[in-house]
């Protein structure tokens, strides 16, 4: 189906409204019962797909059971169905799988050879929620008849929910090469290519998923997301239209739709869609924390404060709420304020941790690094599972140059979080603060904590500049240019490393590249006004992580 006669035709208001799942699933019952999906209407599967940005967007997928007409399973199986098979089939019509299970069994007993009823009792085991059951019997259906349709399309449906879906994905496009148009194998393609974020593939899968992918309220997250990641407005603008017209709005779907505008920057589509929820009685304080956002990013800073003010009014004791505010003064350079928004959450949720670390970044970003380490180790106290508060209080030791306390630090906070890049890092500067990196037995510890922070999180820069420069100290100068040039690989416009890897090319004799890095150097660093320290930024990060 092209998207052209989506935006015109596909997209009823019904799909807005607080019933629309339940809508959804009559219609397409109705509309593909002699159709491809498994069997009874009565049962749904859904299932996580993403999170995106910082929020958890959940697209869902959803398992219609239609039935297929004894004349149609005939037909495909080649086989004369018998009256206690038309039995069996009138059982799980009715919803009655455990009936219909006990009865196939027996007539598969006496006819091992019938495709007809291992399809049967593959549908069966799929309404009692046996996927593994099912499976076995939707192969022996397809071993038996390997043309069967219905069998491979149900096979390949269970599969997804088994979570086996490279075995999903495998029969999906065997069943694409034998039926090109099938709606249902592109939306379970689409699924998948979403969830591997490519994103042109997905939508490509989904506009041939058709009604089936953009009449699913389950599903339509997955396809917004899919247009906006494109760029292609065409179906985000459509949807704007069809929910402008929505008497009662799903304020779920609205939300992780507006969500979503937001992540992708289009703030002004996200603002008119949580706007549109407002007058709803159920509204929850959240709705009005992504407003406020919305309306920040999009310039209007009064309607962002009152968007703030207003979930705090909704919920005194929101965590969210005072964190949100107070981030929001934060960024307009009103620290003071900030400070006291956070002052009065605390009041009222006396032992926020999320509260108290944010106050200590506040503090250590005004230079008052006593209060910061107080709220710090405040925060630790109370979670003391949560690495942030230490790694923090890590940083602000790096900051008074307290290099071997901030090391200390660092390695408990690597027991708190073995999993996080971070401790392992911070641990190697701290070590490499104290100029530990001239004595060999030293060096050897800060080089192990640099690879293994790398191995944590393999996307970051920052141990590949500061490994670079330890090797280029120890004079491996191949293996410095080798972390140096990965660290430029991941951002090209890192001032370190470019000085780094400009005098390592020296080193090596390359005169004209290392000239040319190292102007590069020069120009960055003049840009980005490169004076702020690593710890700032650090700390600036964890700002940005708690929000």
């Amino acid at each position: 189906m092209a998207a052209g006669s989506f935006v015109t035709n596909s997209f009823d208001r019904k799909y807005f409204s607080g019933d629309s799942r339940k809508e959804w699933q009559m219609d397409m019952i109705y509309r593909i019962k002699t159709g491809p999906l498994i069997a009874n209407g009565n049962h749904q599967i859904s299932e996580g797909i993403r999170r995106v940005g910082q929020f958890h967007i959940r697209t869902l997928l959803c398992v219609l059971f239609c039935f297929f007409s004894l004349a149609l399973v005939e037909g495909e199986a080649g086989q004369t169905s018998t009256s206690s098979q038309v039995r069996a089939e009138s059982l799980l019509q009715q919803g009655k799988p455990s009936e219909a299970v006990s009865l196939l069994l027996q007539l598969h007993e006496s006819q091992p050879q019938n495709s007809q009823i291992c399809l049967q009792l593959g549908i069966a085991y799929t309404q009692l929620e046996q996927l593994e059951k099912a499976a076995d019997f939707y192969r022996k259906a397809l071993r038996l008849n390997p043309r069967l349709m219905a069998a491979r399309k149900n096979l390949a449906t269970v599969l997804w929910f088994l979570n086996q879906k490279e075995k999903s994905v495998e029969e999906f496009l065997g069943i694409l090469k034998m039926a090109p148009s099938d709606p249902v194998p592109h939306l379970y393609l689409g699924s998948w290519e979403y969830e591997h974020q490519q994103f042109a593939r997905a939508k490509a899968h989904f506009e041939k998923a058709g009604d089936l992918a953009y009449k699913n309220p389950e599903a339509l997250p997955m396809v917004l997301e899919s247009y906006l990641a494109v760029k292609d407005m065409t179906v985000p603008q459509s949807l704007m239209k069809q929910l402008e017209k929505a008497r009662n709005p799903d304020p779920e779907l609205a939300i992780r739709l507006g969500t979503l505008f937001s992540h992708y920057g289009v703030y002004d589509q996200a603002i008119k869609t949580f706007e549109k929820i407002l007058p709803s009685s159920s509204v929850k304080p959240e709705v009005f924390l992504l407003l406020g956002e919305a309306y920040d990013k999009q310039g209007m800073p009064e309607k962002a404060y009152n968007a703030f003010t207003k979930a705090i009014e909704i919920d005194p004791k929101l965590e969210e709420g005072y964190s949100a505010l107070s981030s929001f003064a934060s960024d307009h350079q009103n620290k003071e304020f900030a400070l006291k928004i956070l002052n009065q959450g605390l009041q009222k949720i006396p032992g926020s941790s999320k509260l108290l670390l944010q106050q200590g970044v506040l503090w250590a970003l005004e230079g008052d690094l006593l209060q910061a380490q107080k709220s710090f180790l405040r925060a630790y106290q109370a979670d003391p599972r949560w690495v942030l508060p230490i790694l923090a209080l890590g940083i602000s030791h790096l900051q008074e140059s307290k290099s071997a306390e901030a090391a200390s630090t660092f390695q408990q906070a690597a027991t708190i979080a073995p999993d996080d890049y971070r401790p392992e890092y911070f641990y190697a500067l701290a070590l490499t603060r104290a100029g530990k990196q001239d004595l060999p037995s030293h060096r050897e510890e800060i080089i192990s904590a640099l690879r293994k922070s790398i191995v944590l999180n393999p996307s970051r820069p920052e141990p590949h500049v500061l490994l670079g420069r330890t090797y280029l100290a120890a004079n491996q100068v191949g293996a410095a240019v080798v972390e140096l040039e990965k660290a430029l690989e991941l951002d090209p416009r890192n001032p370190t490393a470019l000085y780094q890897l400009g005098i390592a090319y020296r080193k090596q004799g390359k005169s004209a590249e290392g000239e040319r890095l190292l102007r590069a150097f020069e120009e960055t660093k003049a840009k980005l006004k490169e004076e702020e320290d690593q710890e700032r930024k650090a700390l600036l990060q964890i700002l940005k992580t708690v929000k």
